[in-house]
């Protein structure tokens, strides 16, 4: 029997009110060519139930178990290591894929003969009045391209997902790609900085194929936001580790892309400028080591005067004068704040 044409990857940890939808919109699109492999992360509720009684009734659906609690990363990587399709598309378990979004990628990919093809996507609000949103950094950044590579798009490095984009699964084996397994957030982007580069051609879709769920108080996208306002906890460390461990891949294996260098270190500088406290006590409320890590990044991710005319700084409405005024505060409220908790503990 022929291998499917496309594995879907699908990570789930406790996803037992949200995977239903997943699965039924993947169940019904107009390309039957594909196997699903969910991956249950040690799931505590009825996920796992869930998908073995989708797996009873289509054949194309699989479940894999992790006997314990590995992360996301894991999960994907897992899921990689037992696909037999020609193409990998990965998708989270809380999100849902149009009809004709498999028809529309694998249609595109094999005519661009694609490593890597990518659609947009919807942010998705279940139950509000307006319920589905452009997301307007992606409208931005998200050219309509065929057969292009990574070297001459450097708005390619805004590819912060890896969902809703078709990876052939060769390309990906040549380059042994996967996901660092000590990332719990932004791991995606990690990936696509790796992986991109390599590719020989690079196909970008306006088509809308695929729904980004944004009101799912137990995402990882809300953890990091109501952690945020709360100070930095325990998922704002992780944003700050993946942060360094990005720019340390910048630094390394990116000399030779400028452009798409500076963009990058803008996108993560404004990540954690936006996202940090603005007043010398609030300072005082985080770890040392995390104040030290975050003065890293800000001394990694200086603005070079190029980077006004980066799409993400124009997307993000921030004025430069304000933008530098604003990064000069922070640094140096967090340098007094570092040096004076030195002298203390020299005295």
């Amino acid at each position: 029997m022929r291998p499917p044409l496309v594995s879907v990857v699908v990570p789930a940890f406790n996803l037992e009110n949200y995977l239903q939808e997943t699965l039924a919109s993947l169940s019904a699109q107009s390309e039957k060519r594909f196997e699903v492999l969910v991956v249950d992360d040690a799931s505590s509720d009825a996920t796992p139930d869930l998908v073995e009684h989708w797996a009873a009734t289509d054949p194309r659906i699989r479940l894999i178990r992790h006997g314990e609690r590995k992360g996301v990363s894991a999960a994907r990587n897992r899921a990689l290591s037992e696909a037999v399709g020609d193409y990998v598309l990965f998708v989270d378990g809380d999100d849902v894929v149009r009809a004709d979004a498999l028809e529309t990628l694998t249609q595109s990919a094999l005519a661009d003969d694609a490593d890597i093809t990518r659609a947009i996507h919807w942010l998705w609000y279940p139950g509000d009045p307006v319920s589905l949103r452009p997301n307007m950094l992606e409208e931005l950044n998200h050219p309509d391209i065929r057969t292009s590579c990574y070297r001459s798009c450097p708005s390619m490095v805004f590819a912060f997902s890896t969902w809703n984009t078709l990876f052939r699964r060769a390309f990906l084996q040549d380059l042994g790609a996967r996901f660092n397994n000590d990332l719990e957030i932004g791991e995606d982007r990690l990936f696509n900085l790796q992986v991109y580069p390599h590719a020989s051609s690079i196909t970008y879709l306006k088509d809308y194929t695929y729904y980004w769920r944004m009101n799912r108080a137990e995402s990882q996208t809300s953890k990091i936001r109501s952690s945020l306002r709360q100070n930095c906890g325990q998922m704002t460390a992780k944003l700050i580790k993946t942060a360094l461990t990005t720019l340390e891949y910048i630094d390394a294996s990116m000399r030779d892309l400028p452009t798409h260098s500076n963009w990058l270190k803008a996108s993560i500088f404004c990540d954690v400028m936006n996202r940090m406290p603005t007043s010398r006590d609030e300072w005082y409320e985080i770890d040392e080591e995390l104040r030290r890590d975050v003065l890293r990044i800000f001394d990694s991710a200086k603005f070079p005067i190029e980077l006004i005319d980066s799409p993400f700084i124009k997307a993000r409405h921030l004025d430069m004068k304000d933008a530098y005024k604003e990064f000069y505060y922070r640094y140096n409220t967090l340098n007094d704040i570092i040096g004076g908790m030195a002298e203390i503990h020299r005295r």
